[in-house]
């Protein structure tokens, strides 16, 4: 009965990939770069990035679970207040262009 409320590494990868990568960069990167080739890349990229991101992720999110600031708040306890403002003002200031984009995005899909 305890085990059922673990989740495995691997489908926190998976969660990550969906929403950090997301599901159409890999059509677009078999369309843009020849095709089955790019499988290479992909393989690549989740061995060295989303597999050591969901495992970052899961452990800092048990090990303050019972904060609910994500990455500022962990960042918080461990560096201090100063690293944590900095941390979160970053990943405000870097998903800027990324919202803006997606405005766009929206709009190219209707059309």
């Amino acid at each position: 009965m305890e085990n059922s409320k673990k989740m495995k590494w691997y489908t926190l990868a998976f969660m990550a990939f969906s929403t950090v990568w997301g599901f159409g960069n890999v059509l677009n990167g078999f369309v843009y770069f020849n095709g089955i080739q790019v499988i290479f890349s992909w393989v690549f990229m989740f061995a060295l990035y989303f597999v050591p991101y969901a495992l970052m992720v899961g452990e800092l999110g048990s090990a303050f679970k019972d904060l609910g600031g994500g990455v500022s708040s962990w960042i918080n306890e461990t560096m201090g207040p100063k690293i944590a403002y900095y941390a979160g003002w970053t990943y405000w200031g870097c998903h800027i262009t990324y919202i803006a984009s997606k405005s766009s995005g929206g709009l190219k899909a209707l059309s």
